[in-house]
């Protein structure tokens, strides 16, 4: 797998971009995300987040790309919760990305910093489609302040991570679900 930086307009979204070649997809740990999957005949799949360890086949045709999105963003993006995105992923209707203009600042395949043919188009079809919608994402507020909280204390209650965001465990539960899944 190969990682690729984020654009600096769409961090707040997106979390991480990633090109995964070869026949299987390498074990992993769970992880509370979702991604945007652009498949090699440029068709586009979220899927996540990943809630144990799985190991498959990748699709054939070339490299999978894959923008992994920040927690809640999904939901504003694409008006789906997170626990509602299944694992294989369901597709998405966008048809096939919009192309514009790249630059990821590292080369991959290609001399000119750029990724190179059908895996620099497929990225720049899944950046423009997020870039398109991200006027209008709006992203829970009080589920990022409980996240920073949660990275800052770790193994703190989930009774203080409440408070602190003004909700009650059970209203925290239910949007944490939908944001990360």
């Amino acid at each position: 797998m190969t990682a690729l930086p984020v654009p600096a307009d769409l961090a707040h979204l997106v979390a991480g971009i990633w090109v995964l070649g070869g026949d299987t997809v390498p074990g992993g740990l769970p992880y509370p995300a979702v991604d945007l999957l652009v498949m090699p005949d440029g068709g586009c799949r979220l899927a996540g987040p990943e809630t144990r360890v799985r190991q498959g086949r990748l699709p054939g045709g070339g490299p999978l790309v894959g923008v992994r999105l920040r927690p809640g963003a999904v939901t504003g993006l694409f008006g789906i919760a997170a626990d509602e995105v299944p694992l294989a992923g369901t597709p998405i209707d966008a048809g096939r990305p919009p192309r514009a203009p790249i630059d990821v600042g590292r080369p991959v395949g290609s001399e000119s910093g750029r990724p190179a043919g059908a895996v620099g188009e497929r990225l720049a079809g899944a950046l423009a489609l997020v870039r398109a919608r991200a006027g209008r994402c709006r992203v829970d507020e009080r589920v990022r302040v409980v996240l920073a909280a949660m990275h800052a204390a770790p193994g703190a209650p989930v009774e203080q991570h409440a408070v602190r965001a003004g909700l009650s465990e059970r209203q925290l539960r239910r949007r944490f679900g939908v944001a990360v899944g």
